[in-house]
């Protein structure tokens, strides 16, 4: 429903089948992604960090979120981030 990224990261909105699990999800979007984006580079190198994060919402929430992700990266450019979207522990990160 909406796809796009910055230099370091992706937001995508989405709706996934009930039978299918978000980890599994996640797991084809980034595998086959980088299998094709690595059968475009010369050196295969691309590879997704392991972690993720995931947001539910309502469908009233889904315009808001859409105008969101289509302006990701002057929000970033202005640094006018809404923290819940952008949030991501780091990998060594404590839990919360």
């Amino acid at each position: 429903m909406a796809l796009n990224m910055t230099t370091d990261h992706l937001h995508l909105l989405t709706s996934i089948p009930p039978k299918v699990s978000v980890a599994e999800f996640v797991h084809q979007i980034k595998g086959s992604s980088s299998h094709l984006i690595n059968l475009s580079l010369e050196r295969r190198t691309f590879y997704w960090q392991s972690g993720y994060g995931v947001l539910s919402l309502s469908a009233k929430g889904i315009p808001f979120v859409t105008k969101y992700i289509i302006n990701q990266k002057q929000k970033h450019a202005n640094n006018n981030l809404i923290d819940v979207l952008e949030y991501a522990p780091a990998e060594d990160a404590d839990p919360v």
